[in-house]
């Protein structure tokens, strides 16, 4: 008896412990919802399935609101969904499972459409797919409002659509007031940078882009691209619009250094919050031996310097004759190779060499060189002179097994690289042969000998242009010639003001061109951003991109009409 007791008491025991695990179980798959595994990857959005009431609802008296959807969602805290026009108070949301609940504030105005935003809030727990500009519309009222402006957003620049852009929608005659006050109305552009605001109330808006990389509906950074209209839309006498905004990032006129270090013996590199048009250095640094240039962009500078014996330096930057700032630098020690067989220190000289490589092994191919196109060769520090005391540099055409003594020209700017010049034959092979010690750096290294094979192609393989161009306009025209693919600069010259001319470009490659010509209203000959405090836009570009698609051996014309 006594032992079909204790049996009985285990039993009960082991039966608790069973029930306590599948409640455990079971709250903590409530709490803790993940992806299944297993399967092809989630790529989809979530699909909206109902909501109650129904979007575009009118007399709307609801103080709550369901949105479900076909799958599990992220919790959130909506920090990027807005009602519009705004309440006092926002709208409480949450996420249960499969459906967002909203509790509206009371404050709700009557004989209005009032939209509530998403932007991208709405994620599935799966993959965090995004929902994009979905909206939940209302109207307290007894009809919808049904305005619409809709376009696309590009890069001033370069044409090219941008993706993620907010479009902002501020009261008329308030443009500025994306710099502290979120939008009345928004929608986000999409992979092709199109966008639609819809359910707009009749009347006057200030219309703007914005690149929001803070994510708070607010111009407030300059590096955030902005793009915008100087007059008013006219969402009032009509009822729906296209408009295309041009994005770009604004120059800072309080330039500072941002970053100043030495990422090797003898070259600092000195980032800018800004471009720079202008500079000059001072410091013990700047007295010795030095070569400095910038950057494309002109917001980085490269300061080469010869050999010092300091741990650290000062340098004092005077920019754009206004501004001063200064930045101390760590200087790196050069490791003297006192065995001297590694060579350690020694001037590299590279090359335009084609490397393949396949698994460890990297297989190398002659470099193919334009009939229309300069050898250069390239120094890993710049050079300050060519040593004419020792062996001259000798090129070899390999296949009649002549030899030469080419002419070299060291690039003055930079001094990183030089131009061999001599006479090409097609469809040949070249080996260039540099004796040791001819090129001496800015830290008194010297080079290896090196020898550098490279071909010349074949003059048929190339194709001539002819732009015929008519300027109409007085302003000055920068014509840049472009490769479709890479958007590789290929030749670029200007038009002054009324002009009729005929421009011959030789040599270019079988592919695809367009054009890009910039409006140089300032004559400065480069392209201007623009100023959203100035209200200035920035220079018009317009890309030509229906050339022809270029051959080999093939020469034709193409009209080039400018306004």
């Amino acid at each position: 008896m006594k032992i079909k007791k204790q049996l009985f008491l285990v039993y009960e025991k082991a039966k608790l412990w069973f029930y306590a695990i599948v409640v455990i179980a079971f709250v903590s798959a409530c709490a803790n919802q993940v992806a299944p595994s297993g399967g092809p990857k989630d790529t989809e959005a979530p699909k909206l399935v109902s909501s109650f009431p129904p979007s575009e609802s009118t007399n709307f008296r609801n103080k709550t609101i369901k949105i479900k959807f076909n799958e599990y969602l992220e919790n959130s805290a909506f920090t990027r969904t807005l009602i519009s026009p705004p309440t006092a108070k926002a709208p409480k949301i949450r996420v249960n499972l499969k459906t967002i609940h909203i509790t509206l504030p009371e404050d709700l105005d009557s004989n209005t459409t009032y939209i509530i935003n998403f932007a991208d809030d709405i994620k599935d727990i799966n993959e965090s797919n995004s929902l994009t500009n979905f909206a939940y519309v209302f109207s307290t009222g007894d009809k919808i409002d049904t305005q619409k402006v809709s376009g696309k957003v590009v890069d001033a620049f370069s044409g090219e659509p941008i993706e993620g852009a907010l479009v902002l929608l501020q009261p008329a005659d308030s443009l500025n007031r994306i710099k502290h006050a979120k939008p009345k109305y928004f929608a986000i552009t999409d992979n092709s940078g199109k966008y639609a605001i819809k359910n707009i109330k009749p009347n006057y808006y200030a219309i703007a882009a914005l690149k929001d990389l803070n994510l708070n509906f607010i111009y407030d950074q300059v590096s955030e691209k902005i793009g915008f209209k100087n007059e008013n839309i006219n969402l009032l006498d009509s009822a729906e619009l296209m408009e295309t905004l041009e994005m770009f990032e604004q120059i800072d006129t309080k330039i500072k250094v941002e970053e100043a270090e030495e990422i090797e013996p003898g070259k600092i590199q000195v980032v800018f919050s800004a471009p720079v048009e202008k500079v000059e250095i001072d410091g013990k640094l700047a007295e010795k031996n030095t070569v400095a240039f910038f950057n494309e962009k002109k917001d980085t500078l490269t300061l080469w310097h010869e050999k010092m014996e300091e741990k650290e330096s000062i340098l004092y930057f005077s920019l754009n004759d206004t501004l001063k700032d200064t930045a101390r630098i760590k200087l790196q020690p050069i490791l003297i190779d006192t065995v001297k067989r590694n060579n350690k220190n020694s001037l590299i000289i590279d090359f335009q060499e084609v490397k393949k490589q396949t698994g460890k092994h990297i297989t190398k191919s002659f470099h193919v060189l334009s009939m229309f196109e300069p050898l250069k060769i390239f120094f890993s520090r710049p050079v300050e002179g060519i040593n004419d005391s020792v062996e001259a540099i000798i090129l070899t055409n390999d296949t009649t097994e002549e030899n030469t003594i080419p002419k070299i020209s060291i690039d003055k700017k930079t001094k990183l690289f030089a131009e061999v010049d001599f006479k090409k034959e097609e469809s040949s092979f070249y080996t260039l042969t540099i004796p040791p010690r001819k090129f001496l750096d800015i830290l008194g290294f010297v080079n290896d000998s090196v020898q550098l094979k490279f071909q010349t192609n074949n003059i048929e393989n190339y194709a001539t242009l002819k732009l015929k161009i008519f300027n109409a306009s007085a302003n000055y025209k920068i014509v840049e010639v472009i490769s479709a693919k890479d958007k590789k600069l290929m030749e670029r010259f200007f038009i002054l003001g009324n002009e009729k001319k005929m421009v011959t470009l030789k040599g270019l490659a079988e592919g695809s061109y367009e054009i890009r010509v910039i409006d140089d209203v300032n004559k400065n000959g480069v392209w201007d951003t623009g100023n959203f405090d100035l209200r200035t836009q920035p220079e018009k570009v317009t890309i030509f991109n229906n050339l022809p698609q270029l051959k080999g051996g093939w020469e034709g014309e193409f009209d080039l009409p400018l306004e």
